[in-house]
């Protein structure tokens, strides 16, 4: 009896004690952090907190294009996608004026250098540059250096080269394209 009453009285302090371990959220950075918690339940959540800019960019503060087209400096946003046939494409746009665009396709998925060709070849890189008014144009030869090619965080990366229509493109940047 002596032993039945003994292990009643260890299941009650046991239970007892460990009713006595109340759960929530144990990190006081929280916003709905909670002093009496002893227990982390995984239920912090945490304010939104606004990423400082990063005003490293080549082209000037967040600015992520850049270029010199024929002697007139062209920059603004850039958007990274993956459209089929291998590659990887920094697209720029105008956003106010006369419409431009310029696509650059890396046709590979490394940091090198990549010399412009016009097909599309692997290992190559392809770029074409759209006027409204005077039409489309691709790079003849030249080429574009990834130096940083990280698809979550953005592609970085120069570029120069010459169009068909001799039109030079120099100081080409992009950075932390995604």
């Amino acid at each position: 009896m002596k032993k039945i009453t003994t292990i009643c009285i260890s299941l009650i302090v046991i239970g007892f004690a460990s009713s006595c371990k109340k759960e929530g959220c144990t990190d006081s950075n929280a916003t709905n952090y909670n002093s009496k918690a002893n227990k982390d339940d995984g239920s912090c959540t945490y304010p939104n907190v606004q990423k400082a800019p990063d005003n490293n960019s080549p082209c000037g503060g967040n600015t992520k294009f850049c270029m010199n087209y024929g002697g007139t400096t062209k920059s603004g946003d850039a958007a990274l996608s993956q459209p089929p046939g291998g590659r990887y494409r920094v697209y720029w746009s105008t956003s106010s004026g006369t419409y431009e665009q310029l696509e650059l396709d890396i046709y590979g998925s490394s940091t090198g250098v990549y010399a412009i060709d016009t097909a599309g070849t692997p290992g190559k890189a392809v770029a074409e540059y759209f006027h409204a008014t005077n039409g489309a144009v691709k790079a003849a030869y030249g080429q574009v250096e990834v130096t940083s090619f990280d698809i979550t965080n953005g592609l970085e990366g120069n570029f120069t080269f010459t169009m068909m229509d001799s039109t030079k493109v120099t100081s080409g940047n992009f950075y932390k394209v995604n």
